[in-house]
């Protein structure tokens, strides 16, 4: 509101319910490589449109980094991120 933004909750729709701590650190690579955790919606149009991506944590950048392909293959004009924080490696 403070932006006077449209906020869009649904823009994505996860996929899988999986705790990426679970998989084995030398699996991780091919199952984010041929997994979608996350798809568009479709629903609202993204094209031309600046994103701001908000997520409260980033720990292993799978998540975001899936969420900003899904997204960018709706060819927003930009796609920014914001988070709360980010674990250390």
């Amino acid at each position: 509101k403070l932006l006077k933004i449209e906020c869009i909750s649904n823009a994505l729709v996860k996929t899988l319910n999986i705790r990426a701590r679970e998989i084995l650190n030398n699996q991780k690579h091919d199952f984010w490589q041929n997994n979608d955790l996350y798809i568009f919606s479709g629903i609202p149009k993204i094209k031309d449109k600046k994103i701001l991506l908000v997520d409260d944590i980033i720990t292993h950048d799978y998540t975001i980094t899936q969420c900003i392909y899904q997204l960018g293959q709706e060819d927003p004009k930009d796609i920014t991120v914001l988070c709360a924080g980010r674990t250390e490696k």
